[in-house]
């Protein structure tokens, strides 16, 4: 089946109308996210869209304080999981094994996990890898919704 990728959308909200999942960030499946950033996106809204000072008239800046928060944080995502993509199927030319017949990292036996460091090639990708994961460790639905909040008291003020 096709994986449609959508790269740079230009905004999240029009009016009083949003979009969020794989509306907002369709991407590749490396990172396995997109369920979850759907439900950090919902939730956000949704705590947005109830807060107590909102009505009828201000939805619009209810949504853009949405906007503010996850479309950036949403596309920087797109073009990580496509980084991702390239190094989980040796694609990114920076990050190559440094010969045709690269030493692997060393292990005890089969049964067993690494026993040493590795060559520098396994090493920095290894590196490599997990910083990129780092984003899902950083920050909370609560701490987006704080943020989120704080952008809707400045458009509301």
């Amino acid at each position: 089946w096709a994986i449609h990728i959508m790269l740079d959308m230009p905004c999240a909200t029009i009016g009083r109308a949003a979009i969020i999942g794989d509306a907002l960030h369709a991407a590749e499946t490396h990172f396995g996210s997109g369920a979850g950033q759907a439900m950090e996106d919902a939730y956000v809204l949704g705590r947005l869209l109830t807060h107590p000072s909102i009505t009828r008239e201000n939805i619009p800046q209810a949504l853009t304080a949405y906007e503010r928060v996850r479309l950036g944080p949403s596309t920087a995502l797109v073009a990580r999981t496509r980084y991702m993509s390239e190094l989980y199927e040796f694609l990114d030319e920076n990050n190559l094994p440094d010969g045709r017949h690269a030493v692997m990292r060393e292990t005890d036996d089969a049964a067993t996990g690494v026993r040493d460091e590795g060559d520098d090639w396994t090493t920095r990708w290894g590196k490599t890898v997990t910083k990129q994961w780092v984003w899902q460790w950083d920050g909370t639905p609560e701490t987006w919704w704080k943020e989120a909040e704080t952008e809707l008291n400045k458009l509301l003020a």
